[in-house]
């Protein structure tokens, strides 16, 4: 088991604190891999010491930090497992001065959460209040790590934004698990009658979706891709993290990165191809929630004329346009031109949302769209 091979390795040593026989695992092996902690690593004892490995070295690589000289504070080797073991029963008390000490003395805490979806580390009481306390104390930070596998696997899945929505509202603390009851009942009760369950979960939330939107923007930031496929390729995954970093609320990296793809298709399609509308479409969407109406306009109006030419007045897609031109101008005030633009065929349910036509169409609109991502390189 694994608490028998920790507490092995220092089973025969005397305790360099309390003279006792069994030590812990840190003063059981080389001073050569043993310094002042730079760094305390909160996880849950659920994961595979590989995972934790690799994760730990990634985000060395990642900080550009030094392998060799990173030492990092983790409970199951820096607490004497042999004295826990004996005591069974720790109090919380104790347990919690002594994290609350190393979090004050380290100053540093990474946080490791996996799977990216669904990540253990929300489901446990004390993970979730060690993230709390390091917020909580003046001078220490909390970052969050992941394993690059889920890391992969989150950028893989940006399609169906809803999954990376889920996960940003995951901490529930009042609902997370503890191995001893008292344990969680003494934190929640802790937790309630300071900072609160709800202002707490936020916190991990935002934390959570700020660790996010970094890693999403150092992907975008990734590769110099060569050949029409792989820069096609390229110009997808932009676009699917402009999407998230819309629905997020930053709206200048988002566009920005929603113009690199529309370059990149502009280039290897055309300007007229369907696929490069789409990137109009979102252009003008983010315009629009800027407050710059006149440049949101002007892609819709690219999108309407591309879209008629190609797929006619009266499709689903087109009619979505209407309805987009029709916002901009409400937006501004030009309630005559809205009804202008819906007396040129009230058929199509030009710029209609409430119309029967419009809401019918919503369906078989994202099933266009998402049926052209998934073939945009069937039209190279």
């Amino acid at each position: 088991k694994e608490h028998g091979l920790i507490r092995r390795k220092g089973a025969n040593l005397l305790c360099p604190r309390d003279g006792k026989r069994g030590a812990a695992y840190v003063d059981a092996i080389s001073d050569t891999f043993v310094g002042g902690a730079n760094l305390m690593l909160s996880y849950t004892w659920r994961y595979r010491v590989k995972d934790i490995i690799d994760t730990l070295v990634a985000k060395c690589k990642t900080d550009n930090r030094d392998t060799k000289t990173t030492f990092v504070w983790i409970c199951c080797f820096c607490n004497n497992q042999h004295r826990i073991s004996e005591t069974k029963n720790v109090s919380f008390d104790e347990f919690r001065e002594t994290f609350s000490n190393t979090v004050t003395g380290v100053g540093t805490i990474w946080s490791m959460m996996s799977p990216w979806n669904n990540p253990a580390y929300l489901k446990r009481v004390w993970c979730i209040f060690e993230v709390y306390t390091a917020h909580k104390e003046v001078g220490c930070t909390a970052e969050i790590i992941m394993p690059e596998r889920e890391k992969a696997a989150m950028i893989s899945s940006l399609e169906d934004y809803n999954e990376l929505y889920d996960v940003l509202g995951k901490t529930r603390i009042e609902l997370a698990e503890a191995s001893v009851d008292q344990d969680k009942k003494n934190i929640l009760e802790l937790v309630e009658k300071t900072v609160g369950f709800s202002d707490l979960n936020n916190k991990v939330n935002v934390l959570l979706r700020e660790w996010i939107m970094g890693v999403l923007l150092s992907e975008a930031e990734k590769g110099d891709p060569k050949g029409k496929k792989k820069i096609l390729d390229n110009a997808t995954k932009l676009y699917h993290i402009a999407t998230a970093l819309e629905k997020m609320g930053n709206f200048d990296k988002s566009l920005e990165l929603y113009n690199q793809c529309r370059s990149m298709r502009e280039q290897w399609l055309d300007k007229d191809h369907l696929v490069t509308t789409m990137t109009y479409n979102k252009i003008g969407v983010v315009m629009c929630s800027k407050g710059d109406y006149e440049s949101a306009m002007h892609m819709y109006q690219k999108c309407q004329l591309i879209q008629e030419k190609s797929l006619g007045n009266d499709h689903p897609e087109t009619a979505t346009t209407y309805h987009s031109i029709g916002t901009v101008l409400r937006a501004k005030g030009e309630f005559t031109a809205m009804d202008g633009w819906m007396d040129i065929d009230s058929s199509t349910c030009l710029l209609a949302p409430v119309k029967e036509t419009f809401e019918s169409s919503r369906f078989e609109s994202s099933r266009v769209t998402a049926t052209c991502m998934a073939n945009e390189n069937n039209f190279i």
